[in-house]
């Protein structure tokens, strides 16, 4: 994180780890690998705790803004490290370009991340996403990569149905 960490929590079966920040965000990671599994951004002053509930996968976050946030997280991780999209998440239309960042992120797409941000790609764009715009407007060269992109937004679409 750039920000300064106020608080942190690991989740009851120790597979995430939550931290808040003075950057106003709540930012969820895998635990065994450090991917980022959510980025919330809610808050509108400093995140000053965090706490995961026993047994479920609800986390609450307190902020300077008087707030205390409840959130219901889904299982986001399967056995090959792949993120699935809960139907609490918002549609991945919707996503903004951190929730894009982060998802690339959890597929292990880290290199693309910096492009997708300096271009915008929120997730209307992501789904709107073609070989051709990889390679041509995103300039990714490389034909694995874009037909991996291209596999993983598939992946995508077919978790919203």
């Amino acid at each position: 994180r750039s920000s300064d960490l106020l608080s942190c929590a690991f989740s009851f079966d120790g597979q995430m780890l939550a931290s808040g920040s003075v950057d106003k965000n709540v930012i969820i990671y895998q635990a065994n690998t450090g991917n980022i599994l959510h980025t919330l951004t809610q808050h509108t002053r400093y995140v000053t705790t965090c706490a995961f509930a026993c047994n479920v996968n609800l986390l609450a976050t307190g902020s300077m803004d008087t707030t205390v946030n409840i959130w219901k997280l889904a299982q986001t991780v399967d056995f090959e490290g792949s993120h699935e999209v809960d139907r609490s998440d918002p549609p991945i239309s919707y996503w903004t370009k951190n929730e894009v960042s982060d998802w690339l992120s959890a597929e292990g797409l880290t290199e693309l991340v910096e492009i997708f941000k300096l271009n915008d790609i929120d997730g209307k764009e992501l789904l709107n996403l073609t070989k051709e715009s990889l390679m041509n407007e995103l300039h990714v060269e490389s034909l694995g990569l874009r037909n991996k992109v291209l596999r993983k937004i598939e992946k995508l679409r077919r978790s919203e149905e």
